[in-house]
């Protein structure tokens, strides 16, 4: 029961503050979704290109026979797996380098985004605070209000960080399991039951 008050309250918390947020604030977050798509799928295609560096290097007579590395190499011109060495090493690391830049980015705007969001709020809270009646400012202690709003603010800049890196896990968990599936079903499952 006390769990179920408790999910129910952090999810009315995030609801109440998606609420705070100005329309900019949540465009930004949306184009902020749309970046973790292209992150997770920058993810995949890194990881789609180790099979293939790694083949190359333990066997590569085996790489040729693979339908889509056979088709790009006759449209290069590469006859031989020797020849696949290279193109597979360069791809390899442009697909790694690429991910972890876009993944770099992301958690670069993410932070951003929940920091000045959380700034947002802050002077939001200030602003409301600043324009209460006289009488409302006499009956309270200012510095329990500043530190108050402060570790409020701290609080809410947190929640929302730590929620869009918990999002962007997800959706790269999703593509990760959805590229395992489309290339083995049966693997994939027994990796997400011992998982």
């Amino acid at each position: 029961m006390k769990k179920k008050l408790i999910d129910a309250s952090l999810l009315n918390s995030m609801l109440r503050l998606t609420g705070h947020l100005s329309i900019r604030r949540r465009r930004q977050f949306i184009l902020l979704m749309g970046l973790m798509i292209v992150s997770a799928l920058a993810e995949v295609i890194s990881l789609g290109a180790v099979l293939p560096f790694l083949g190359i290097l333990v066997a590569p007579e085996n790489v040729l026979s693979l339908p889509i590395i056979k088709n790009v190499a006759l449209a290069w011109g590469i006859t031989s797996a020797d020849q696949m060495v290279l193109p597979l090493t360069v791809g390899f690391a442009a697909a790694a380098l690429t991910a972890g830049a876009i993944r770099i980015l992301l958690l670069w705007v993410s932070t951003r985004l929940a920091f000045a969001s959380g700034a947002d709020i802050g002077i939001e809270i200030y602003r409301r605070t600043l324009y209460q009646p006289y009488s409302v400012h006499v009956a309270r202690n200012s510095s329990k209000v500043i530190s108050g709003i402060t570790i409020k603010v701290g609080s809410a800049v947190g929640l929302l960080d730590q929620l869009l890196k918990l999002i962007s896990s997800i959706i790269l968990m999703v593509a990760i399991m959805i590229a395992l599936l489309a290339i083995n079903p049966m693997v994939a499952t027994l990796a997400a039951v011992g998982f």
